[in-house]
């Protein structure tokens, strides 16, 4: 999960961290395009209405989640490159890890929410919510405000 807006792609994000378009292939399996630089690729399938039991796991709320039925992901095939390395972060309560990039993705936000919100002066993720359940954000007055008609 990235925490990119709906209308902003994960690849376009993804070039703009490394400053160079991102390249895509295809898939083995499927017609699906992945990262060509990708480590590791697992192509598979979710057949629907098959479930399975998974949890608890210890969530980076600081809570645990209940064990719940969720979807089911079959392998159908893995590549990767020579010497693949598995990337990972560690998460937990804030400060983790997840929560210095969200306040790294503050900076990234800012001139992209700017563009869709011209009104916005500052945008900022506190880790305390995780750098995605609470945005404080900081704006311009663009218009008057409404009187009550009353």
């Amino acid at each position: 999960m990235t925490p990119v807006p709906d209308t902003l792609s994960e690849y376009a994000f993804a070039g703009l961290l490394r400053g160079t378009k991102t390249e895509v292939v295809k898939c083995l399996s499927n017609d699906l395009e992945v990262p060509a630089s990708a480590e590791i690729i697992l192509e598979g399938y979710i057949e629907p209405g098959e479930m399975a039991p998974e949890g608890p796991y210890g969530d980076h709320t600081g809570y645990y989640n209940e064990v719940d039925n969720f979807p089911v992901f079959t392998v159908t095939h893995i590549t990767q490159r020579e010497d693949a390395i598995y990337h990972s972060t560690y998460t937990g309560r804030p400060p983790d890890e997840p929560a210095v990039l969200g306040v790294a993705l503050n900076e990234v936000f800012v001139p992209i929410l700017q563009k869709q919100f011209p009104e916005i002066v500052d945008f900022y993720l506190p880790p305390e919510g995780c750098s995605y359940r609470l945005a404080v954000v900081t704006m311009k007055k663009q218009y008057a405000v409404m009187r009550n008609a009353s």
